[in-house]
């Protein structure tokens, strides 16, 4: 029966990443006001993923392309991250050299990196020599981290330039990442969640 539910109003669930959200969803979230102020959008920004299949959320954007079969996903975007450090950092500690695993630096690191699919590297470098200044489950507190010198840290290359202290280290190294709407295939139909869903993809389209 939800897929067959017409009203442009009710709540709607999403799940995003700080980042994410702060960049992006807001605006989306401003869209779908404009048009349909009887919809109630209930953001839920957290680095767990949410189980779409329990309704945990009724849409998700993701870094990682779901593989349930009961699920639709459409890519919104491709996005790159880069080593960053502040510029205090940098005259007080000096930058990193390649291939020696970020001996004698401090990094921000968050809790992804020890899980599977995530490499013990920041671009591509390891950083097994490295030590951790600060663990941080938030990727807007690792940005800030990383602006108020405590190390060095893989951040966003679209959001660094928000920072201006920030300097990138090694300008030719970066890793993509990708993102993905998700959504249970039952909600396609539920205009509310239709309504919503179209203005994330509108404001990443803009974006591009």
């Amino acid at each position: 029966m939800q897929g067959l539910d017409h009203r442009l109003s009710g709540v709607v669930r999403v799940a995003a990443s700080e980042t994410v959200a702060s960049y992006f969803i807001m605006e989306a979230v401003r869209r779908v006001h404009a048009q349909h102020p009887d919809i109630r959008v209930l953001l839920s920004t957290s680095i767990q993923i949410s189980n779409l299949t329990r309704r945990e959320a009724d849409l998700a954007i993701r870094n990682v392309k779901p593989d349930n079969p009961d699920l639709i996903q459409r890519h919104l975007t491709r996005k790159d991250v880069g080593l960053y450090a502040s510029r205090s950092y940098l005259a007080k500690h000096g930058e990193p050299r390649p291939g020696t695993a970020f001996a004698g630096q401090a990094l921000v690191t968050d809790p992804q990196a020890g899980l599977p699919g995530w490499a013990d590297t920041f671009c591509g470098e390891p950083t097994g020599n490295g030590h951790g200044a600060i663990e941080l489950n938030s990727g807007l507190m690792i940005i800030e981290a990383v602006a108020a010198g405590l190390g060095i840290g893989e951040l966003p290359t679209h959001m660094a330039p928000d920072y201006p202290e920030l300097v990138r280290i090694w300008p030719t190294r970066s890793e993509p990442y990708d993102l993905w709407l998700v959504m249970h295939g039952d909600l396609n139909r539920t205009a509310r969640v239709r309504a919503v869903a179209d203005a994330i993809v509108e404001v990443f389209e803009t974006e591009k």
